[in-house]
């Protein structure tokens, strides 16, 4: 939705080789899986302006073709971000990418909720795990469709938080390995200067994320076929094909989050200084990360090694 006017911003404000290597289809919620038990699969894409939502795709790479107006060479996989990210960094263009930018996500990836399930921050992190840095781009959408002028307004910002991060935000932290950067589609965008603020990362909490699937509905097609498989090694099988008529009266379950509470919080004095009190203040939010799980100091009882604590209990096992 977003991908190929930003792209183009990128490209008509730096003059950047710009690579892009994205998931062929809907991946939300992928997190940093990786595609693991199925061949990846990919054909390049080449779309035309003025909007690049037509063009042609081919299995075998050529030469752009500007008189028929396209814009871009892309790449699609079948797979998820994390696994379009390390495919592009270490077998399409090995050493070739010097910073890494993922989105612009269609939403907010503000709080620990979404951020932990997000498809983009996952495919950043992919990259920092891989020594590159990253940015993982959000655009908060408040109104549904986003005006244009609004959107191509966050390209512009984009690019204007990009290249103040590439120039000193990895040179000047110590620790920061990517981004995690949301900006707020709001009708003021487009009229106003927004301010930019340093942020944490709200930590926030899941609701029901699934529901179950009515028993008298007829079974979908991947659930005819037994799902997508399993990895063979010594623990794991493949499951074999279920039976359609057991399907009826079995335990099934879609995807169908209860996320009010998440996309609208109610704002704390306390949320001042995180991502989503920025999104709130219609500010552009820049958390810095590392790709690392962040170390909980361990229970006062329970000391790593007894020498560290002689006078604490050990581990009773």
């Amino acid at each position: 939705m977003f991908l190929f006017g930003f792209v183009r911003a990128l490209q008509s404000r730096f003059g950047w080789d710009v690579k892009v290597v994205v998931p062929s289809g809907q991946r939300s919620w992928a997190g940093k899986a990786y595609a693991i038990a199925d061949v990846c699969t990919g054909e390049y894409y080449y779309p035309r302006l003025p909007d690049g939502l037509q063009g042609e795709r081919s299995h075998q790479r050529r030469e752009l073709r500007p008189e028929d107006g396209e814009a871009h060479e892309m790449v699609l996989l079948n797979s998820t971000p994390a696994t379009c990210t390390s495919i592009g960094l270490h077998n399409l263009y090995p050493g070739e990418i010097d910073l890494v930018i993922t989105g612009p996500n269609v939403g907010r990836n503000s709080s620990t909720a979404f951020a932990m399930s997000s498809g983009t921050i996952g495919a950043a992190m992919a990259a920092a795990l891989s020594g590159i840095p990253a940015i993982a781009l959000s655009y908060g959408i408040f109104a549904r469709p986003p005006p244009e002028d609004v959107v191509a307004r966050a390209d512009e910002l984009a690019c204007s938080v990009v290249e103040q991060l590439w120039e000193h935000g990895f040179v000047e932290s110590a620790e920061a390995e990517l981004y995690s950067v949301n900006i707020p589609l709001m009708p003021e965008l487009a009229t106003a200067a927004p301010s930019v603020q340093w942020t944490t990362m709200a930590r926030t909490r899941y609701g029901r994320l699934f529901a179950p699937l009515d028993h008298t509905a007829p079974p979908s097609k991947a659930e005819q076929k037994g799902g997508a498989g399993a990895v063979e090694d010594s623990h794991t099988y493949p499951e074999p094909t279920p039976d359609v008529a057991e399907l009826k009266n079995a335990l099934r379950f879609r995807f169908k989050p209860d996320i009010s509470g998440l996309l609208n919080p109610k704002i704390q004095e306390e949320d001042r200084g995180t991502d989503v009190h920025a999104l709130y203040q219609s500010s552009i939010s820049v958390t810095p990360l590392i790709a690392a799980f962040q170390q909980a100091e361990p229970a006062s009882g329970v000391p790593l090694h007894p020498a560290e604590a002689p006078d604490l209990p050990r581990w009773k096992l």
